[in-house]
């Protein structure tokens, strides 16, 4: 998982990252364990904000299962348009976002589309993703390099009260160096060929 390989990478280098995970991974049992295992911490708004103002690095998969449940096999899509509350948090806690990518993510398992339309609903309405995924099996994903890439790091006027005018630009600022990183890396990691989309 390039997770927990991104937070190997950053612990050598001396920083402790703590992953927001969906509150429901914390529900269940062994899962829960392997998230607190991974440096996982419940995604709750409450907890990230308690982490910043303590100083901690927090790593932030805004797509979620949204995302997961979208993810096509070959296709660089990301779930962000519509979502901001990481960028809320960001300007009210006055720090910096820092966009990262991850090539090869969506060559690691094939997917599949069939009962999309049940599973979607199942995760709109409790949060819970149901891909239809392989690789090498269900559990392992195919042999294809994953390669993590880290833009400069974005950061935005504070206020603790962000107006929907200042939410959306720096959203869009955050969307617009997340392409400039693609684009800049994609060429030198064989995804030349690849538009990112962001839906």
């Amino acid at each position: 998982d390039y997770r927990i390989l991104m937070d190997g990478l950053l612990l050598e280098r001396g920083v402790s990252v703590k992953t927001l995970a969906a509150s429901i991974l914390f529900r269940l049992p062994l899962v829960r364990e392997l998230s607190m295992w991974t440096n996982c911490v419940d995604a709750r708004r409450s907890v990230a904000t308690n982490l910043l103002k303590k100083g901690h690095s927090v790593l932030v998969l805004p797509g979620g299962e949204a995302e997961q449940i979208r993810t096509q096999f070959g296709k660089e899509t990301l779930y962000l348009r519509n979502r901001k509350g990481f960028i809320k948090l960001a300007i009210r806690q006055n720090v910096p976002v820092l966009p990262v990518y991850v090539f090869g993510c969506s060559d690691s398992y094939a997917t599949s589309n069939v009962l999309f339309g049940p599973r979607l609903w199942l995760s709109k309405t409790a949060a819970v993703c149901i891909p239809f995924a392989w690789g090498w099996g269900p559990l392992c994903p195919r042999p294809v390099p994953t390669t993590i890439v880290f833009g400069e790091p974005v950061s935005f006027q504070h206020t603790q009260d962000p107006t929907e005018t200042d939410l959306n630009t720096a959203h869009e600022d955050f969307m617009k160096a997340l392409t400039k990183l693609f684009d800049k890396e994609k060429e030198k990691y064989g995804y030349g060929q690849r538009e990112l989309e962001i839906i």
